[in-house]
């Protein structure tokens, strides 16, 4: 399997959030959204989302691990 997960992020008080290590390369972009739960009550979360730079930086790492795109899979004969 791929080292992606044990060695990129973890999950913390319902977030991921990638390792020191990558923290600071512009993989992710975080934002803070407004909510409301089922009781009405109002609260904000925390929202991660993967940046370009950080999709090349997994296709990398999953291609180095031998894990391609279904869309690339296909490609090969």
């Amino acid at each position: 399997r791929s080292t992606l997960f044990p060695y990129t992020t973890l999950f913390r008080s319902g977030t991921w959030l990638l390792y020191q290590n990558h923290a600071d390369k512009g993989y992710t972009k975080s934002e803070t959204v407004s909510i409301t739960y089922r009781n009405g009550e109002k609260g904000s979360k925390l929202n991660t989302k993967w940046t370009q730079k950080g999709r090349l930086f997994l296709y990398e790492l999953l291609k180095r691990d031998g894990i391609l795109p279904l869309m690339e899979q296909e490609l090969q004969f």
